[in-house]
C-alpha cells in the first residue's frame, strides 16, 4: 500500500505546483516520562489548497514507535494574523494515517487522526506544529514539529 501512495504523491508533486507547501517533518516531544518514544520523527509531507482555507495532505515520517508512518488528510485553516509578508494560521487536519498497529492498543492498519496544528512564517517559508492527544495508555501526547516551503 506504501508504494502506489509514494507515487501519488510524487505525481502531486509535479503537477499541482501552484498553491502546494512542501513540509520536512522534523522531531516531536512526548509529554511523558516514558522513555520508549522516538523523538526524531524525520519525513517530507505536501499539501496541495484548492480553496483558499481547504487543502489536501499526504506524507510519510517516521513515528514515535521507529516504525515508518503515512498519512492522508483534509486541511483547514484559518487565517488569523497574516499579512504580504508573514503567515499566521491555526487549522485541523482529520484524514487517516498508517504504522500504529502493533504499537498502540486497538489500531488497525489504517487509523483516524483529527489534530489541530499552528503555522507561523515568513513570505514562502514557515514552522508548523501539531498535537497529538494521548488516546490510551501505551501513548503520549506529542506536540510535531515541521519546517517547509510554499510554491
Amino acid at each position: 500500500m506504501k508504494i502506489p501512495f509514494i507515487v501519488l504523491l510524487l505525481y502531486c508533486t509535479s503537477a499541482l505546483a501552484e498553491h502546494t507547501k512542501l513540509e520536512l517533518h522534523l522531531t516531536s516531544y512526548h509529554f511523558s516520562n516514558r522513555s520508549e518514544f522516538e523523538e526524531n520523527n524525520y519525513g517530507i509531507g505536501i499539501t496541495h489548497y484548492f480553496k483558499d482555507r481547504w487543502g489536501i495532505s499526504a506524507g510519510g515520517f517516521n513515528n514515535s514507535y521507529d516504525d515508518t508512518s503515512v498519512y492522508l488528510g483534509l486541511i483547514y485553516t484559518y487565517d488569523f494574523c497574516s499579512s504580504e509578508t508573514t503567515v499566521c494560521t491555526i487549522g485541523v487536519i482529520g484524514g487517516v494515517v498508517t504504522g500504529y498497529e502493533g504499537n498502540v492498543s486497538g489500531a488497525g492498519e489504517v487509523r483516524p487522526i483529527a489534530l489541530p496544528e499552528f503555522k507561523l512564517g515568513y513570505r514562502w517559508y514557515f514552522i508548523k506544529s501539531r498535537f497529538f492527544p494521548e488516546t490510551g495508555s501505551d501513548t503520549s501526547s506529542t506536540i510535531t514539529f515541521s519546517i517547509g516551503r510554499e510554491f
